[in-house]
C-alpha cells in the first residue's frame, strides 16, 4: 500500500498498549516461503486537532448466483455528527465489476461521492481526495458493489459457482472502506453518539 500522508496536527489514535494486527490473506502453495512484510509509523509531533479513523460498510451476507453477470450488494452507514471524509477504498475480490459510494444529506439530496467502473481486483487503490469533503450531521453513506460471476468475466475463477462472502480470492467480499476526519477532542464512541440538529432520532 501507498502510505497515508495528513497535514500536521491530524493523527491516528493508538492508544498505550495496544497491538497492532495485521490481516493477511495467504493462499498455500505447497512450499514453504518467506514473509517480508514490513509497517512503518510516523508519530504526530504537533498539537493533535483532529483524528482519523477508517470506517467500513459491508455486506456478509452475499450469495451470487452462478452465471449472474449483473449482481448487486448494498452497504449502508450514518454519520451522527459533523466530520470529514479524506479517502476511499473499495473492496471486492475477481468478481467485483464496479463499486459507487453515495452520501444523503440531511435535507434529502443525494451525491455520489466515488464510483469505480470498472473495479479491477489487480489494481485496488485509495482514492485520496484533494481536499477534505465535509459531511453535516446526519449524512447517511450509501455503498453499492456490483459483481459479474459469468463465462464472460476473464478472472472467474468459476462461473457455476455460487459465491458467498469469504477470504480467499475465489469467494467475494463488499467492504467499503473510507478515512474519517473529526475533532480530537471526542472519541470515537462520542462521535457517534452525537446528536446535530439533522440528526434522526
Amino acid at each position: 500500500m501507498t502510505p497515508d500522508h495528513w497535514p500536521p496536527g491530524t493523527a491516528k489514535l493508538i492508544p498505550k498498549g495496544w497491538d497492532i494486527i495485521l490481516q493477511h490473506h495467504y493462499t498455500p502453495t505447497g512450499k514453504p516461503g518467506p514473509d517480508r512484510t514490513r509497517i512503518g509509523l510516523r508519530f504526530a509531533t504537533a498539537p493533535v486537532t483532529h483524528r482519523v479513523t477508517t470506517m467500513s460498510m459491508m455486506n456478509v451476507r452475499l450469495r451470487i448466483p452462478p452465471g449472474e453477470p449483473n449482481y448487486r450488494a448494498e452497504g449502508r452507514g450514518f454519520i451522527p455528527a459533523g466530520a470529514d471524509i479524506l479517502s476511499f477504498f473499495p473492496h471486492m475480490h475477481l468478481r467485483g465489476k464496479a463499486f459507487e459510494y453515495r452520501a444523503i444529506h440531511p435535507d434529502g439530496t443525494r451525491e455520489t461521492l466515488l464510483r469505480v467502473d470498472p473495479y479491477r481486483f489487480h489494481w485496488q487503490l485509495a482514492y485520496r481526495l484533494a481536499a477534505p469533503l465535509r459531511l453535516p450531521a446526519g449524512t447517511r453513506i450509501e455503498c453499492s458493489a456490483w459483481y459479474d460471476n459469468s463465462p464472460n468475466n476473464p478472472f472467474n475463477p468459476d462461473p457455476a459457482a455460487t459465491v458467498q462472502w469469504g477470504e480467499q480470492s475465489w469467494d467475494e467480499m463488499m467492504a467499503g472502506f473510507f478515512d474519517l476526519r473529526y475533532d480530537a477532542r471526542l472519541t470515537l464512541e462520542e462521535l457517534f453518539r452525537q446528536k446535530g440538529p439533522d440528526t434522526p432520532k
